[in-house]
């Protein structure tokens, strides 16, 4: 299949795609007005649209209908359902695949008025609606009840070659850690408020636990500063690693510095818990907020611990029973990998995919 992919280059899961397509054998060609992010693989062909911010996805529309009717390509598969939806629904081209992804179908319509006919019109304008989650396609369903169609299910998947356990060497620190952009809505602030209070209870009850407590997040954004004041006002500033943003080919090492994982982000749009379930295939025990994203990937007390968004108290609390129960801590890692392997790996991803580009093609021949 030739196909074209409108999305931000600077995301992995862009990358991601359509690196995993051209490796099947595809012909891709990107479409994007996002510069960096990870190399995509021969066999992508990218494309830079000439108009740049938000203005782009309207500006765009004529120089993308024209490489379109050059390329002649099978299919469109647009990702994000705000700015490339709409750059997607000018050109008119089909058959056409909207992918959404989150914030683009949680926060953006809530804006106003027009920011909700505009997603209406953006997803009514698709021949196919994908969501990487069931949830996330119930919500596209409540903020745009026209839809009759069924939203297909195209989770962002984890690549078991790469994500895998690897030994740690220093047995005797205890490492809690993240890997999430610094930003509000990923609640690193419960994360660093958390991680506090178990110091604090060991110290009390177990002063060399205490001393070998580490904290570990992975991710760099906008409140670092904010953050990192936080860590110092607390006076941990000794146990806790900042770490900058990282290419995706380095989470694995990241996480195998972890011996429990927490996310712990306090708003729905985290819509699907790519995160934990990468975390789960490095036979990490993991703890989530109640979002809506990890409540799908994770099965409560089997594969991860679900706790409730924004309260550093019970996080404590699952913490130390994490520390103090080692070999139920192993069986609930175990079975979030072997979770993970059987419902989320890479390949499976992939194959879902393909077969729904095909579909979508028939259906439009």
């Amino acid at each position: 299949m030739k196909i074209a992919f409108l999305a931000g280059k600077t995301s992995i899961h862009t990358t991601r795609w359509v690196n995993a397509l051209a490796a099947k054998g595809h012909n891709v060609l990107l479409f994007t007005q996002h510069k960096g992010g990870d190399n995509v693989i021969e066999g992508v062909k990218v494309c830079y649209l000439p108009f740049k911010g938000q203005a782009g996805y309207f500006l765009n529309a004529r120089f993308l209908i024209k490489e379109l009717k050059k390329n002649q390509p099978d299919i469109l598969n647009a990702h994000y359902a705000s700015g490339y939806g709409t750059l997607a629904r000018l050109v008119k081209f089909s058959p056409y695949l909207l992918n959404v992804w989150g914030s683009d179908v949680y926060e953006f319509p809530d804006k106003n008025r027009w920011t909700h006919n505009l997603i209406c019109k953006n997803i009514l304008a698709a021949d196919k609606i994908a969501s990487t989650s069931s949830i996330m396609a119930k919500r596209v369903k409540d903020i745009c009840p026209a839809i009759k169609d069924d939203i297909s299910i195209t989770p962002f998947g984890v690549d078991m070659d790469d994500f895998f356990p690897t030994l740690n060497n220093d047995s005797k620190l205890i490492t809690i850690g993240t890997v999430k952009r610094f930003e509000k809505k990923y609640g690193i602030d419960t994360l660093i408020d958390g991680f506090f209070n178990l110091y604090q209870h060991y110290l009390t009850t177990n002063k060399n636990l205490a001393l070998n407590l580490r904290l570990l997040l992975v991710g760099g954004g906008s409140q670092q500063a904010k953050l990192e004041q936080q860590v110092a006002k607390l006076n941990i500033e000794n146990l806790v690693t900042f770490v900058d943003a990282i290419p995706h080919n380095k989470v694995p090492f990241f996480l195998n510095q972890m011996d429990i994982f927490v996310a712990v982000s306090r708003y729905d749009s985290e819509s699907f818990g790519v995160a934990a379930i990468e975390a789960n295939a490095c036979e990490l025990p993991v703890i989530v907020s109640d979002v809506d994203g990890f409540k799908e990937v994770i099965i409560n007390n089997r594969t991860g611990i679900i706790i409730p968004r924004e309260n550093p108290e019970i996080l404590c609390e699952k913490l130390i029973f994490l520390i103090e129960n080692p070999k139920l801590t192993n069986q609930l890692a175990k079975e979030g990998k072997e979770y993970v392997r059987a419902t989320y790996s890479w390949d499976v991803c992939i194959e879902n995919m393909e077969k729904l580009y095909k579909t979508v093609i028939k259906k439009h021949k």
